[in-house]
């Protein structure tokens, strides 16, 4: 075997352009297969790395009716801390350090949390169960504080609260969600200053104790000889009764949820339900890449072995079996393929990097997390063996099998053959054109979405509009005191140079978030397909701010918000859909599941143009706009809007400092401009355009390089005969058009191979599609022109060396 690898070593000096072409197409091939491969193993592959993951279960629940399925890990305060146990994302809280305030992303956890994983820090200790102390992780110890370790025991304020630092995590932990890596972990103090998601519901002031909201998952360690069906067991009646008890259900009810202990070894699996199907599709993606990589080097390889067919005949004659030689060139095409998956690996280090900055900022795996780790090196030598043994049998089978005395002539280069003109190269070559038309297909369809997601109506104007998040309510503030803070910064912003208006909201408009429900409309029965509506809290003048026209009636104004008046502005979606072609101003309506409640009603007071709310896609959603000092929730955090004359960028130091001069512990967050944040939605159909048009053209260009290969590989073979038709008075224009139409003619069956596969794989990305159909006409010709016109163009050069060959050097080269 070593005597072989040699072998193939020095064929891979004697012919350097060959194999370099050969070891890149692999290389580009498996690094895009080993870079999508790496982000999925650790986003949804890889164990958590803690002490014995497998033991890890997580305590689900789910409803026979709704939520329907064990995919709901939200315990209430009073239930988790029963538990004992228990981590939750915490996603916006403020860092204060050092008197300057600062985002930074923590983690409230629970119980025995770092015990109960079995982890231990790099420096310090973890602190018990009963201490109120901080953890910093390790990427934020040396970010922030250059791995000093004399940052133990120090003291840091987090919304107002102080925490000492117990210890340093090491660098392999990133606590329970893989691919994100938190800054700190804090305890869950029972304070307004740690809330997640900035919202806690009114009327409840500790979340450890209301019963009704659900927000803590847990999760547990078994002990040695306990199964998860004995935890499910033993707990579920427990939960059962709390969940009756909390949620109003009787004992007997369909609706009850039940608890299940479910595998928890590779954390919780957020990230997982955002990034599974993206992955899962290019993963198919780069797959077909690589097939066609495959198929493309078996081409040039099958080139190859015409040219050795001498050499393997002079080895046949001296006693070599055909296993033997085969054993030789399958050596030969995993060495090549080796040398590719080398390449591949440092390629992919690189390359899962750069996809993830095509992923929206708050959702990024972790960078640290997607390197080389022990599973990605050796699927790239798995796959770099099976590409390997895929393109070499084919060509090595072909090169064993013939006549020794035949082809130990020296004319066998340049004979006539014709059976061979649609041979196994051929073949190669009509899958590549397949496989490519796919992918190419696929990209236009991905374009073609992107496009029309940028271009569509979303009801407000983007330009010029600076979006920032502000939330003292995690520094204290509360009530009244908290909508003052809003309204004096309102007052500020209007008043700064470069401003034309400013407002907030409580959601910011495509951010994903959403707050819908049930509304009953006063004197009116429900509606049969259902009465849900979106709503929104926002400041005086959002629609005119945001560029919404007003069709009917008034907007939200100041006396509204300070007055805290019930009433609202529902878009057009709502007014036809609730009132028909009634006057709906002065109409009352209620939030809230059952009848219409007098005690607890909004007016109606203007209609709206239709506008998306949360996402870019689908059509706009029945919305609600009320003062947001009037929503049904407590009033926690607030995104401002500022629309300026210029660059909205350019407010931003004026913002900050207007910010920092009301409270300097008031932190800015997710600062970008209207048409950044609609962007940072469509991240999606942003990362398929771009990465399967790359993915298309690396394709095309295989495709290509395996017609040119092909093409001049039959026209060193067919010499003599293109001498003789050119002896015999055939122009050198015929023989062009002749050979170009042979390149035509593979392009054209590949097409019609790959024409149904590409409508059949279309299907299943017709989800990711908008304003563009699976089986779009339109779409499918350019695409196959594309193929064509680019397959002509690699046989022309092949087929002009024809149309020039010299009959009579051809007829004397034998």
């Amino acid at each position: 075997m070593l005597q072989d690898v040699r072998y193939a070593l020095r064929q891979m000096r004697a012919n350097p352009g060959l194999s370099s072409v050969i070891v890149l197409s692999l290389a580009l091939g498996i690094g895009a297969n080993t870079a999508i491969f790496s982000l999925i193993n650790t986003v949804m592959l890889s164990s958590l790395p803690v002490k014995d993951p497998g033991r890890l279960v997580l305590l689900a629940w789910g409803a026979n009716e709704w939520p329907k399925g064990l995919n709901q890990s939200g315990m209430g305060g009073p239930q988790a801390t029963g538990f004992r146990a228990g981590s939750y994302s915490l996603p916006y809280p403020f860092f204060e350090t050092f008197g300057q305030a600062m985002r930074v992303d923590a983690e409230m956890i629970a119980g025995d949390y770092f015990g109960g994983l079995g982890v231990t820090p790099l420096i310090g200790r973890v602190p018990g169960r009963e201490e109120g102390q901080a953890v910093l992780s390790y990427g934020y110890w040396a970010r922030q504080f250059g791995r000093d370790p004399a940052i133990v025991g120090k003291t840091i304020s987090i919304n107002g609260l102080s925490f000492a630092i117990a210890g340093v995590m090491g660098p392999a932990f990133f606590g329970v969600q893989p691919g994100r890596t938190p800054d700190v972990w804090v305890p869950a103090a029972d304070s307004p200053a740690l809330t997640p998601w900035a919202f806690r519901p009114r009327g409840n002031p500790s979340l450890m104790t209301v019963r009704a909201y659900w927000w803590l998952p847990v999760m547990a360690r078994l002990k040695p000889g306990v199964t998860a069906a004995q935890v499910s067991a033993a707990l579920d009646p427990p939960f059962q009764r709390f969940a009756g008890d909390a949620l109003g259900l009787p004992a007997d009810s369909r609706g009850m949820p039940h608890l299940l202990a479910t595998p928890a070894g590779r954390g919780l699996d957020f990230m997982r339900r955002t990034f599974s199907e993206p992955l899962v599709i290019l993963m198919a993606v780069v797959g077909l890449v690589l097939l066609i990589a495959c198929a493309n080097v078996a081409t040039l390889l099958l080139a190859r072995g015409a040219v050795r067919r001498r050499e393997i005949a002079i080895r046949l004659s001296l006693g070599a079996s055909r296993a033997r030689l085969l054993r030789q060139l399958l050596t030969e095409s995993v060495t090549l393929a080796a040398a590719g998956g080398v390449l591949a690996l440092l390629a992919a280090a690189w390359g899962a990097r750069a996809l993830t900055l095509l992923l929206p900022a708050g959702q990024r795996p972790d960078l640290e997390a997607t390197g080389l780790s022990a599973a990605v090196v050796v699927f790239t030598a798995a796959m770099s063996t099976l590409t390997g043994l895929a393109f070499g049998v084919v060509p090595a089978a072909r090169a064993t099998r013939f006549e020794v005395a035949g082809d130990l002539k020296p004319a066998i280069g340049f004979t006539s053959s014709a059976r061979s003109r649609y041979g196994w190269d051929s073949g190669f070559v009509v899958a590549q054109v397949a496989l490519s038309l796919v992918l190419v297909f696929g990209a236009a369809l991905f374009v073609r979405t992107l496009v029309a997601l940028q271009r569509q109506d979303l009801g407000v104007d983007a330009s010029n509009l600076l979006v920032v998040g502000v939330d003292p309510s995690q520094n204290g503030y509360s009530g009244a005191r908290l909508a003052a803070v809003y309204e004096t910064l309102l007052e500020r912003l209007d008043r700064t140079p470069g401003v034309v208006g400013a407002t907030c909201s409580r959601l910011a408009l495509f951010s994903g978030w959403v707050s819908n429900g049930s509304i009953a409309v006063a004197g009116a029965e429900p509606k049969p397909a259902g009465m849900d509506m979106h709503r929104n809290g926002v400041g005086p003048a959002f629609a005119e701010t945001m560029g919404m026209k007003l069709r009917l009636g008034r907007t939200i104004d100041w006396n509204d918000l300070r007055a805290a008046r019930r009433v609202v502005v529902i878009n057009e979606a709502a007014s036809k859909y609730f009132f028909g072609d009634a006057n709906v101003l002065g109409q009352r309506i209620s939030f809230g599941p059952g009848p219409y409640r007098p005690a607890d009603d909004y007016e109606i007071v203007g209609v709206v143009r239709n506008a998306k709310y949360a996402s870019v896609r689908g059509e706009a959603p029945r919305t609600a706009y009320m003062p947001f000092t009037a929503m049904p929730s407590a009033l926690g955090a607030l995104s401002f809007q500022i629309r300026t004359a210029g660059d909205p960028l350019a407010i931003v130091p004026s913002v900050r400092r207007i910010v920092s001069e009301i409270d300097p512990m008031l932190a800015l967050a997710d600062v970008r401009t209207e048409s950044d944040q609609i962007a940072a939605s469509l991240w999606q159909e942003r990362l398929f355009a771009e990465l399967v048009s790359a993915f298309s053209v690396l394709a095309l260009v295989l495709a290509c390089i395996g017609v040119y290969g092909t093409m001049s590989y039959a026209v060193a073979r067919r010499t003599r005969e293109i001498g003789v038709r050119m002896a015999m008075g055939a122009q050198g224009g015929h023989v062009l058009r002749s050979e170009i139409g042979r390149a035509i003619r593979l392009s054209l069956a590949g097409v019609a191979i790959g024409a149904p596969l590409t409508l059949a794989a279309s299907r299943f990305v017709a989800s990711q599609l908008f304003g563009v159909t699976p089986s779009d006409p339109l779409t499918m010709t350019v695409a196959i022109a594309v193929l064509v016109g680019a397959t002509a163009a690699a046989g022309y050069l092949p087929a002009r060396r024809a149309s020039r060959v010299d009959p009579m050097v051809a007829l004397r080269s034998e």
